[in-house]
């Protein structure tokens, strides 16, 4: 599959516009009115019917787009794992041509964007498929899970555990053929969904053998010696939220962005940050072995464009750095491009040079080194 410089251009042309919109609203509403146009769901309406115009626009420039979606949506196998009518996951099987490699592939999770706002996993099939290719995954399970002003970042990251739980205990999609073993689970986020993915994996690891009590009681965990997943990937990822309120700020989108209306205050956002809490854990566990501090946090790549304007690019390199003593298995790699090109490479899974080919030899390196740890536990 390939998309062609045009539509790529005509996503970003999208994006540009959508910030257009959201600086007229800054320049010309106030605050009251800003507050308003977020808190009712106007916001989420516009910039979900943008997408799916947009996705229009490019399915028409490129029909083979359109039937590898239909494909997608023939074969695709929803799972309800929650109450509300957004917390389903959407699954696909990945075609691989090796048979050992899908007999034993690993089942990727994808959390998708959209500013915790808005965004819908039929939006992310063809970008979260090609990622799930990359890896050499058997399976890739997008998530579905309720956005503001439906819930705030604590029930999303709520969801996005309870599905990761639900995805662990099916047998069908993690069980091999050696009944003995199980396939690795890998999360993969984009922007807040690299955010809420994070959270969820820093609220639940664990402290010196003892995971924290913050999920336990509503999501049943009782894992207290592993991680939620094998393996993290964060695409263009906000991790420290209260550091980026500030970045909103300047831009003059903090009144008017779902995220400050997805926490109780302002004042918040230190509390779910992942940057904070794991630099705060990092404290903590010093007295622990370095050979057991790889178990605070599983093995992780970020993944960031040096010309992000939404996410700045030194939002994946401070996580890096606080996961440096606490999760040994840390690459991060930067990319000259903004803020949508890393997920849009994987509408394009031919182009193999640029930017392009730097994200494919990261992502190469870092399940070469996954796949080949003996001692990351398989779930």
């Amino acid at each position: 599959m390939r998309l062609t410089s045009n539509n790529k251009k005509l996503l970003q042309s999208f994006h540009s516009y959508q910030n257009l919109i959201a600086s007229e609203f800054r320049d010309s509403l106030p605050k009251i009115t800003q507050n308003f146009i977020r808190d009712t769901g106007c916001l989420r309406f516009f910039l979900d019917t943008s997408a799916t115009f947009t996705a229009i626009s490019i399915c028409l420039r490129r029909p083979v787009l359109a039937l590898i979606h239909l494909q997608l949506i023939l074969n695709v196998n929803n799972f309800q794992y929650g109450n509300s009518p957004a917390e389903f996951l959407d699954i696909h099987h990945v075609s691989i041509k090796d048979q050992l490699i899908a007999d034993s592939g690993p089942v990727l999770v994808f959390v998708h964007g959209g500013a915790w706002g808005s965004g819908k996993p039929w939006m992310y099939r063809n970008i979260a498929y090609n990622l799930a290719a990359s890896i050499n995954a058997s399976s890739v399970v997008i998530v579905g899970y309720p956005t503001y002003p439906c819930a705030g970042i604590p029930d999303q990251v709520k969801s996005v555990t309870n599905a990761i739980h639900f995805i662990k205990n099916s047998t069908s999609l993690l069980q091999t053929d050696d009944i003995h073993m199980k396939r690795k689970l890998i999360l993969a986020g984009h922007s807040s969904g690299a955010h809420i993915g994070a959270l969820a994996l820093a609220l639940s690891s664990p402290v010196d053998g003892v995971n924290p009590t913050l999920h336990s009681e509503e999501t049943g965990i009782h894992d207290s010696h592993k991680h939620l997943v094998d393996g993290f990937i964060g695409i263009a990822g906000v991790y420290d939220i209260h550091k980026h309120y500030s970045w909103e700020a300047g831009r003059g989108l903090h009144e008017i962005s779902p995220m400050k209306g997805s926490v109780e205050s302002a004042d918040k956002l230190v509390d779910y940050s992942p940057t904070i809490i794991l630099r705060n854990r990092r404290t903590d566990t010093q007295e622990i072995p370095r050979d057991r501090r790889q178990h605070v946090f599983p093995p992780s790549l970020l993944i960031h464009g040096a010309g992000d304007v939404v996410v700045p690019s030194s939002s994946s390199e401070e996580f890096h750095d606080t996961l440096r003593d606490i999760c040994p298995d840390i690459q991060t790699c930067i990319v000259d491009c903004d803020h949508l090109y890393p997920i849009l490479h994987f509408l394009d899974d031919n182009d193999k040079t640029g930017a392009d080919g730097e994200m494919v030899e990261s992502i190469d390196a870092f399940c070469k080194r996954l796949y080949s740890n003996e001692n990351t536990n398989n779930k």
